[in-house]
């Protein structure tokens, strides 16, 4: 009876000693509440209005974005695991299509409509509008394009933090992705390692859709190398077919000068055949040189004979000058004899032109 008694007591004591410390952290919360001072600086021009309402769409909204090059929004229904496409604005007319999941959970590659995510809660675009989900609950990256979803990195129902291909890289279950345009490659924020990973992607992923697939497009550097292209081409062509009509022109205007300036040059010989008058010429151009020549050597004679008897110095610095003296006058004879010739030949083809004319 009184070991009874004595434990009822100590049962009494713990009780009013617990009891009390409860009541004195209790107080100590509150007042520190009371003490606590809210600070908060308002920012006025912001308005906040509904633009998505999940209860009439039919969907419950976990995250959003805007698919790049196009004005479709992508939503994420997390509970639901599917991704749906809305247009953005919307409006009452404005039509929700689911773009992949079936709606149940589990894990499932292949066509957009048949493929089952595990309740993902991230995801990210690259600049061709594919989606990637951050399928934790499975261990695995997904895919998700127009033809279908596939498994990009991780390994089904495998944790770890192994770097790697596909088929070796390992996740925990509690990370997130973003997509980085400038290094064109997804950093994975895997919460559960405490780790940055980064996944590089593939070029094309990293080049803006302008197809009409996903609305409204950008014009993109492709399109800008095809219109210098078509441009270059074009100006290629018209060169070609008016370069005839350019040079036609002035090569006839030339020939009408030129033909001109023959027709005003003076017969002198009197010759009425042309084949005659060419000969003529020919045997008057032979006999011309050959006489400049015999010139040219016999002054060379009389020169070294005249030196011999009158100059003691001809050896010396006078014959030389002698002999330059005579060849600059024999060149300046034969430069118009050569301009006597070669106007007695324009002479003749402005004889036969105008023969050829006649004809």
């Amino acid at each position: 009876m009184a070991y009874d008694s004595s434990s009822l007591a100590l049962f009494l004591f713990f009780f009013f000693i617990s009891a009390s410390l409860h009541l004195f952290l209790a107080a100590a919360a509150a007042a520190s509440d009371a003490g606590a001072v809210e600070v908060a600086v308002i920012e006025d021009g912001y308005t906040v209005k509904t633009v998505i309402d999940g209860y009439k769409l039919g969907i419950l909204p976990f995250a959003v974005m805007l698919r790049p090059g196009s004005s479709d929004l992508i939503i994420l229904d997390s509970s639901g695991s599917a991704f749906y496409t809305v247009p953005f604005p919307v409006s009452k007319d404005s039509v929700v299509k689911k773009l992949s999941g079936t709606g149940n959970v589990g894990y499932a590659d292949g066509e957009p409509e048949t493929a089952e995510f595990s309740k993902p809660r991230s995801f990210a675009m690259d600049m061709s509008g594919n989606v990637y989900v951050a399928d934790r609950n499975n261990n695995v990256i997904r895919k998700i394009t127009d033809t279908g979803v596939s498994t990009i990195a991780g390994v089904h129902n495998k944790t770890g933090k192994d770097d790697g291909p596909v088929q070796n890289a390992t996740f925990s279950n509690d990370f997130e992705l973003v997509f980085v345009a400038e290094k064109c490659a997804l950093l994975v924020s895997d919460h559960g390692n405490r780790l940055v990973r980064q996944i590089d992607l593939k070029a094309d992923d990293c080049v803006r859709d302008s197809g009409s697939d996903h609305g409204v497009g950008s014009v993109t550097v492709w399109s800008v190398a095809v219109g210098v292209v078509v441009a270059c081409i074009v100006g290629f062509v018209v060169g070609l077919v008016a370069r005839p009509y350019i040079f036609s022109n002035t090569g006839r205007h030339r020939d009408a000068v030129f033909q001109q300036d023959m027709e005003a040059l003076p017969n002198q010989s009197g010759e009425a055949s042309s084949d005659t008058l060419l000969r003529h010429q020919k045997r008057s151009s032979l006999e011309l040189t050959n006489s400049a020549s015999a010139r040219t050597l016999k002054q060379g004679d009389e020169n070294q004979e005249g030196c011999d008897v009158v100059f003691p110095d001809c050896y010396g610095n006078g014959r030389l000058d002698t002999m330059i003296r005579t060849h600059i006058k024999r060149f300046a004879e034969v430069a118009e004899e050569t301009t006597l010739i070669e106007g007695t030949l324009l002479d003749s083809s402005g004889l036969v032109k105008r023969r050829n004319d006649k004809l």
